[in-house]
């Protein structure tokens, strides 16, 4: 046998006894957890996990091995429902507020769904990614455009500058009196028409 043929075997052993023993001489090579092809665990599937992503200006979580067939926003109680595609280990999402307690008020975990309850106004939103998704908490613009008014706004009056109906001269157009003459009503007092 060829001097160098005895040295290829010897070669790849010594390679897999550091990559084994995890050698810290060797900063540059990752370390690589081979204990579940040694014990027979192979054929398992790992469990969930999360990180964060991102903290500023938005945070953003990603879960690990975790399917979600859905979600549901709530914006009136500042909450997310997450729908999963099987059972959800309460654990991982308890950690959601561990993890960010400044964003996150309280989570929940029910069967394959989970709420999570933020601290302040956030718009929530979720993204797939290559084994998961992301969960993402954008906060809402001080400034955002308010919705309409509920109660009536107070615009000047039909009949004209004197509180009595009496109309000046220079007031143009219809007066209250007019539109509902107009409109086949009657306002005097005593017409039976409660106007």
């Amino acid at each position: 046998m060829r001097p160098y043929r005895r040295n290829i075997p010897l070669a790849a052993a010594l390679g897999a006894a550091l990559l084994i023993a995890g050698c810290d001489s060797l900063p540059s090579l990752p370390r690589i957890d081979l204990s579940g092809w040694f014990n027979g665990n192979h054929g398992e599937e790992q469990t969930a996990s999360l990180d964060i992503v991102a903290r500023a200006p938005d945070l953003t979580f990603r879960f690990h091995k975790l399917a979600l067939t859905g979600s549901h926003v709530d914006r009136g109680s500042n909450a997310i429902t997450l729908q999963f595609a099987g059972p959800v280990d309460s654990s991982l999402i308890a950690d959601l507020q561990r993890s960010a307690p400044d964003w996150i008020s309280g989570t929940q975990a029910n069967g394959d769904s989970a709420t999570v309850v933020a601290k302040r106004d956030v718009d929530f939103s979720t993204a797939p990614v290559a084994d998961g998704f992301d969960l993402i908490l954008k906060p809402r613009m001080a400034g955002a455009p308010l919705a309409a008014p509920t109660t009536p706004v107070e615009t000047e009056p039909l009949r004209g500058a004197e509180p009595n109906g009496n109309a000046s001269d220079d007031v143009d157009g219809l007066q209250r009196e007019g539109l509902l003459t107009g409109f086949g009503a009657d306002d005097h007092p005593g017409s039976g028409t409660g106007l």
